[in-house]
């Protein structure tokens, strides 16, 4: 079966009861202009994730090498349910405050909708920019009444940041620190999916950067070399620009030549990439970085070093259908062993080989 919003729509107004701000005094254009650019940032992601839901089915989620379906799923939906509150709380926000969201705009998901696996990847990518985005508007927010509101949303964004995390087989919370995006790195990332409007024009906002992609095929790790495409690059200005690593909690970008773009050893979670025209690091405060030498992006790079218990709980769990007496199943758990155990213990060695003395 496929999954029905109907539940999901009626609980919309519950969802929404979250009190929106209202200011007594005129509201500053620039705080509007926030408001409204994450109000459609909500709006795609709650499109987004209606359409994954309707799509792909428990068996897809299995092929995609997600064992537990549908914990996956009861997840994903809510999301789609927060998301959904999120885009009613702040159009209410908007409405109180004498001004509307921007409904002019449609989202065109179909290239990601491919299949399970290619999904789950662009959502990690969405979250990730989706917190970097409330990090760098609640910077730009005016109004100090209206930045509780936001942080309590910029939480909850960062949970399902980490519940993606898991479902790639992540660390949870990889870094301690994240980064925050402008408007215009994220419509850089964004704007791909936006149609029949510009976003930018219509809220004042400076225009988006020129999209980046990474092209190497494959996980990239620490050594690979990264190599790029961008409308933005040509024969004339590649071989003089140089690729820029922001890694959450550096003050700025690891500054590398566009052909020497190699991904250190030691780093764990998302690095957000730019190509510039010079080799000055570039800031991650937003109020000081050089946007005037971005030629590109950003785009998102995870490199996932570190293997996670949890995420292993969610793509490799053979443990519903363990017997904790099970006669068949060896004493020790070896590494052949370990996902295709289907006792109680073999599957813990899994989880933590030293919660258990035999693990091995």
């Amino acid at each position: 079966m496929r999954f029905s919003v109907a539940l999901i729509a009626a609980a919309a107004p519950f969802m929404a009861m979250a009190a929106p701000v209202k200011v007594t005094r005129a509201v500053s254009d620039t705080t509007i202009a926030v408001l409204k650019f994450a109000e459609l940032l909500e709006q795609l992601e709650t499109e987004f994730y209606k359409q994954a839901l309707a799509k792909f089915t428990p068996q897809d989620f299995t092929t995609a090498g997600i064992s537990v379906a549908d914990v996956a799923i009861q997840n994903f939906q809510a999301i789609l349910e927060h998301e959904t509150a999120h885009v009613a709380v702040l159009g209410q926000a908007l409405a109180d405050n004498g001004d509307s969201p921007l409904n002019t705009c449609t989202f065109d998901f179909a290239p990601v909708l491919t299949d399970v696996a290619t999904m789950a990847a662009v959502a990690r990518t969405v979250e990730h920019v989706g917190v970097g985005a409330y990090l760098g508007g609640a910077d730009l927010i005016a109004e100090k009444e209206f930045l509780g509101a936001a942080a309590s949303i910029l939480t909850i964004e960062a949970r399902h940041q980490s519940f993606l995390n898991i479902v790639a087989g992540a660390s949870t919370v990889p870094q301690a620190v994240d980064v925050a995006l402008s408007p215009s790195d994220v419509l850089s990332i964004a704007g791909a999916f936006v149609k029949g409007c510009d976003p930018a024009a219509e809220l004042g906002l400076p225009p988006g950067n020129a999209p980046l992609a990474i092209t190497n095929t494959g996980t990239v790790a620490a050594g690979t070399k990264l190599a790029f495409s961008s409308p933005a690059l040509n024969s004339t200005n590649e071989s003089n620009s140089f690729c820029q690593m922001i890694i959450g909690g550096n003050p700025t970008a690891l500054s590398l030549p566009i052909n020497e773009c190699i991904v250190p050893e030691g780093l764990d979670g998302p690095v957000w990439i730019w190509i510039t025209s010079d080799n000055q690091p570039l800031n991650t405060n937003i109020h000081v970085r050089a946007t005037d030498k971005i030629i590109a992006g950003p785009t998102a790079a995870f490199i996932d070093s570190r293997s996670n218990a949890l995420g292993a709980l969610v793509r490799n769990a053979d443990w519903r259908a363990c017997k904790p007496r099970a006669n068949s199943c060896p004493s020790r758990c070896t590494p052949n062993l370990r996902h295709r155990c289907r006792c109680r213990s073999c599957f813990l060695c899994t989880i933590s080989r030293a919660r258990i003395p035999s693990c091995s």
